[in-house]
């Protein structure tokens, strides 16, 4: 009884009526973005993307972030030195929040790999673009696809590699989409995102918290 008052905001993201990128039939292209820090595990997306290339995925991986962690920059780049410098993997070290689209355009799943979270946004993104999404289940992430009908491919992965068969199997289900499958899910996507996370209920939101916040000063 004696608690403050507060406010929930769902996170919201404009979403776009533009078609979904194209399915390219010779790979899976997937897109992490990521600043290069410990708590978002990219050298552990570097081993995933590693293992599933060995279990037959013919998948590339775009890493979109810049450094933010000095050290741990130091221990990825080796990580992809001692793989001979995949011709696979792609690093874009500085991409301004207005190249992000194009990089969404040109993605067919985004990846999150936190070893924990606050609500990524960049998972909402890539489904309002047509990617689908794969995602670490930690709680940031499971907060934001806990309804039943929630788009987003939660894996479970504490130590080491989730399962590889599991995850091989899902990424070339989204491969050999055809363009109509592809736009059937993209359209029950953007329904769900409609839902759930409009930005205009966002904003809304975000008035009524700051009115609650005024009102009790």
């Amino acid at each position: 009884d004696d608690a403050p008052p507060y406010a929930v905001v769902p996170r919201g993201v404009s979403i776009s009526d533009a078609p979904p990128p194209t399915p390219d039939p010779e790979t899976v292209r997937v897109l992490l973005p990521a600043g290069i820090r410990r708590v978002k595990d990219v050298i552990g997306a570097v081993r995933l993307a590693e293992a599933l290339r060995a279990a037959g995925v013919p998948l590339t991986l775009c890493i979109a972030g810049p450094v933010l962690d000095g050290e741990y920059a130091r221990s990825f780049e080796a990580t992809l030195a001692s793989m001979g410098h995949p011709h696979f993997i792609r690093w874009r070290r500085a991409v301004p929040r207005t190249g992000m689209p194009a990089l969404y355009d040109q993605a067919d799943v985004v990846w999150n790999t936190s070893l924990h979270e606050g609500g990524p946004n960049a998972l909402l993104e890539g489904l309002a673009h047509g990617c689908a999404v794969m995602a670490r289940d930690v709680d940031g992430v499971r907060d934001l696809f806990v309804t039943p009908d929630a788009p987003g491919h939660l894996v479970s992965w504490d130590a080491g590699l989730p399962d590889i068969d599991a995850l091989a199997a899902w990424h070339e289900a989204v491969r050999q989409e055809s363009m109509e499958e592809r736009t059937a899910r993209t359209e029950t996507a953007r329904a769900w995102l409609r839902a759930n996370h409009d930005s205009h209920a966002e904003v809304e939101a975000l008035r009524a918290a700051y009115e609650l916040a005024l009102s009790a000063s």
